[in-house]
């Protein structure tokens, strides 16, 4: 699209996504800096970006909330229309649940010309800010690698893969003790970086810690995975692993939430507790078939809503 980029301080799937399918070059500030030094580097480097590509319309990720202060600032000067894509930290700090990180929050939706949020909470909280949202949720993703999936005759076990980043909001504690309840050929993959407080030693023998994978790899387990669990405590989120595993027709066990019962009618819903969990893990390999199939079906229905959700967005950039 002409006149509009998309500036992001981290690496992340839904606005590699949205560029993707919207046509929206995308910028990616990757400093090897930390500090000071880091948030340095990376405002020169997007001041330079704005000042070369002069857009009509920037978007940019929040987090980073520098990165968007800063185009806040360069606005007057260099006269875009911001868009500020929130996440749901952006909007309703969790783990940041400061006073002075819900001041920036509620500044940052009153002051950009558009707020982009995944589902209707987060906009009703954008408009009690003063804000103007707009409702758009994530895309589903585009396969970046070739990848072969293993057949169930060739698979000794039921595999489930747990996404996790072993954040805060993750209750990956209560996954691998509920798991330990979990009888028969079952095994668990957890992605991430494996934190050093975590000693592989006092989980189950069962569960094979990932540490970091490249895309070709991520994308390989998600594909040879019978289940995906992707659980968070922050309310009205909609996590990354959910959009990923509808997009390969994946069965899912999602944390419990309206914004989840209402995107993801597909995935069996848990509290976050260890009693929940290990119901709803049960629960799905005993109807593994059947939610497979929901699965498949409900892709075609989220595709055509994403269709829609596209020619809105479109419509709004090329009037803005």
């Amino acid at each position: 699209m002409n006149n509009v980029i998309f500036i992001s301080w981290e690496k992340h799937q839904r606005t590699r996504t949205i560029c993707a399918k919207l046509g929206i070059p995308l910028h990616e500030k990757i400093s090897a800096y930390h500090g000071i030094k880091r948030y340095l580097s990376l405002c020169v480097a997007t001041l330079k970006t704005i000042n070369t590509e002069k857009p009509k319309v920037l978007i940019t990720q929040n987090p980073s909330v520098i990165l968007c202060i800063l185009a806040l600032v360069l606005r007057p000067f260099y006269k875009y229309r911001l868009f500020i894509d929130a996440h749901n930290e952006a909007i309703i700090p969790y783990i940041h649940n400061k006073a002075l990180f819900r001041f920036i929050a509620r500044y940052l939706a009153k002051k950009a010309d558009l707020v982009i949020v995944t589902n209707n909470v987060l906009a009703q909280t954008v408009t009690s800010y003063g804000g103007k949202p707009i409702i758009f949720p994530d895309l589903l993703p585009i396969a970046k690698h070739e990848v072969q999936q293993n057949t169930s005759s060739a698979k000794k076990n039921f595999q489930i893969t747990l996404i996790s980043t072993y954040a805060p909001d993750e209750p990956y504690s209560n996954v691998f003790e509920a798991f330990r309840t979990i009888p028969g050929n079952v095994e668990m993959f957890v992605t991430g970086k494996i934190p050093q407080h975590l000693d592989p030693s006092t989980i189950d023998s069962r569960i094979h810690l990932t540490g970091y994978l490249s895309d070709n790899e991520y994308e390989q387990l998600l594909h040879n995975s019978d289940l995906i669990i992707d659980l968070t405590t922050m309310k009205n989120c909609l996590v990354c692993g959910a959009y990923e595993a509808l997009s390969i027709e994946k069965p899912m066990i999602l944390s419990k939430d309206q914004v989840n019962d209402e995107l993801f009618p597909c995935a069996v819903l848990t509290e976050n507790d260890t009693t929940s969990i290990a119901a709803a893990i049960q629960a799905a390999i005993s109807d593994i078939h059947a939610i497979k199939t929901k699965t498949a079906h409900y892709k075609i229905t989220f595709s055509e809503k994403e269709k829609q959700n596209l020619s809105h967005f479109i419509e709004i950039i090329r009037n803005a």
